[in-house]
């Protein structure tokens, strides 16, 4: 899971966000985690009823978040391959967490409406295969959206897999969290195809919609 996360940030997701090239390492021993390092723990039961995973920061500046697998797996997903894998997931989380940490910034639309900087979410039903190791061992990862979606002039692509053909859209599969123009309100919208279980996980108290700050 981890390699293929790390494959995927230093050839597709670093150079789209031009940003540094961040090692994406496994490690079993809290101990050894660096400083200043963003930790995604995986863990079997969610902290909240039904959550897949979230990131965040805390008070001191320090990035961190989690993955749990026991609700992918219990809606009969596999760990690594196949649409909505536990890998799948991981990516997501460590996509988001790279593109806004803070979970914090917006970007806004021709007619005012604010989009969360959330750079999977409205492709996060879209995967696509990666084989990894000797073995070629077949894991699935998140596709993610580019700059050019959160800019309403943008060109295209839009996303790693050329499914969106404009600025601020979703695929059938996905959602976006936004602010209507004139309004305080989070409120999302989910596309045509997104699954019943997975709406349930975003009534989390730690879901993105009710930790996101209002700037």
């Amino acid at each position: 899971m981890t390699s293929a996360v790390n494959w995927q940030m230093k050839w597709h997701v670093c150079p789209a966000y031009q940003k540094t090239r961040p090692a994406t390492v496994f490690l079993a021993d809290e101990s050894q985690i660096p400083p200043g390092s963003y930790v995604i723990g995986i863990f079997d039961a969610p902290d909240q009823p039904n959550a897949l995973g979230w990131h965040t920061e805390d008070a001191e500046g320090n990035v961190y978040g989690r993955v749990f697998a026991n609700p992918t797996l219990d809606a009969g997903y596999k760990a690594l391959d196949g649409e909505y894998s536990l890998t799948s997931i991981l990516s997501h989380e460590v996509i988001e967490a790279y593109v806004d940490p803070t979970v914090s910034d917006w970007a806004m639309g021709n007619n005012g409406t604010l989009y969360a900087k959330e750079a999977c979410d409205p492709v996060e039903a879209d995967i696509y295969e990666l084989h990894v190791g000797r073995k070629k061992t077949p894991v699935t990862l998140s596709n993610f959206i580019f700059p050019s979606w959160f800019d309403s002039s943008g060109n295209e692509p839009y996303d790693q897999l050329g499914k969106l053909s404009a600025p601020f859209t979703m695929t059938p599969g996905g959602y976006f969290i936004y602010i209507a123009p004139g309004s305080t309100q989070i409120s999302q919208l989910f596309g045509a195809q997104y699954p019943d279980w997975k709406k349930e996980t975003k009534k989390s108290e730690l879901a993105r919609t009710l930790r996101r700050e209002v700037l």
